[in-house]
C-alpha cells in the first residue's frame, strides 16, 4: 500500500466512524512498498482537544502497564516456604 492509499483508506474510515463517535484518532503502521521502509500515518475527525486527550491517556495506560509488569517481575510475591517476612526480617 503506498502512503496516498493509505492516507486515502484512514481519512475516509476516519469520516465513518465520525458518523457514530464525537471524537476520532487513527493511527496506522505498515511496511510501504514505494519507501521500502516502514511507514506510519494517521488521521481524525472530531474535537482535537478530546482526540488528543485520548492519545494521551493510551500512552500513560501502557506506561502504567509496562511498569506494573517490571515491578511484578522484580518483586515476586513470597513463597509459603519464604515466610520470613512476616515477622520483619
Amino acid at each position: 500500500m503506498t502512503r496516498k492509499q493509505a492516507d486515502e483508506l484512514i481519512k475516509e474510515t476516519a469520516q465513518k466512524l465520525a458518523e457514530h463517535f464525537d471524537a476520532v484518532q487513527i493511527l496506522v503502521s505498515w511496511d510501504c512498498e514505494e519507501d521500502k521502509e516502514w511507514a506510519m500515518e494517521y488521521n481524525g475527525s472530531g474535537n482535537w482537544y478530546a482526540r488528543r486527550g485520548m492519545m494521551q491517556e493510551v500512552l500513560q495506560r501502557d506506561e502504567g502497564a509496562n511498569h506494573a509488569q517490571s515491578f511484578k517481575e522484580a518483586n515476586p510475591p513470597p513463597t509459603e516456604e519464604d515466610d520470613g517476612w512476616k515477622a520483619g526480617a
